[in-house]
């Protein structure tokens, strides 16, 4: 028996992630911030805001209380916030953005590493293929991704000759819903971006967890420490 948690489940790429995990066999434990009864299929749901004190390390706790171990977690929770020039992001959408998706995320890599150590388990970061681009209308998503990456990399690292394994994933542009939910951003920057994809289209968060399989697969075992992005071959 594998498990695995989920973060961001409710829906888009996270809830694709762990559809695709529950049909090949993987018990799935879904966390969002609301929407839980999506998840009702699956084996098991929490409603949490990982950005409250505490919330990480209760989260990992249920987790492994459920079935007694705990074999990957893939977290996909994040936020933009809002799109926007340097000069219109103001101090609340700074923190918002840097309270989940580098804090929480690190307070989630620390609470995890014992179980992960334990089972010889994965940790999956959904970043972005935007960090590339040093965008200055996403500021503070991008910097906020790129701290997370090096905070996760140098928690997980000194454990890898345990078995623990770390994966980054950046996706480029994904139809995921999640651009919908980015104050400022419209469907005239939704389609130049995707204008500019040689692929010609959008990915799809079906295609992101499928590599989420692979990787936490016996055929990736050699695989560690990786980045990779799922751009459509945008550089």
């Amino acid at each position: 028996m594998k498990v695995a948690l989920v973060t961001g489940a409710s829906g888009g790429i996270g809830l694709s992630i762990g559809s695709e995990l529950h049909r090949t066999g993987w018990k799935i434990i879904g966390l969002a911030r609301n929407s839980v009864s999506r998840l009702t299929d699956w084996d098991g749901a929490l409603a949490a805001d990982l950005t409250e004190p505490g919330s990480a390390e209760n989260i990992i706790k249920k987790s492994c209380g459920l079935y007694g171990r705990l074999d990957a977690v893939i977290h996909c929770a994040g936020t933009a916030s809002r799109y926007g020039s340097l000069e219109m992001q103001e101090r609340r959408n700074w923190k918002e953005v840097l309270d989940l998706n580098l804090i929480a995320t690190s307070e989630l890599a620390q609470a995890s590493l014992a179980p992960l150590v334990e089972s010889m388990g994965a940790f999956i970061f959904l970043s972005t293929n935007a960090i590339r681009f040093h965008s200055p209308h996403s500021l503070p998503y991008t910097s906020s991704k790129l701290a997370a990456e090096h905070v996760l990399t140098s928690t997980f690292m000194p454990h890898f000759n345990k078995g623990v394994r770390f994966h980054i994933i950046r996706p480029g542009v994904i139809d995921s819903g999640m651009a919908e939910n980015v104050g400022g951003y419209t469907i005239a920057d939704w389609n130049k971006r995707v204008a500019l994809i040689p692929k010609g289209r959008a990915g799809q968060p079906e295609e992101i967890a499928c590599l989420v399989r692979f990787l936490l697969s016996h055929e990736a075992s050699f695989m560690n420490n990786t980045i990779i992005p799922v751009t459509g071959g945008e550089n």
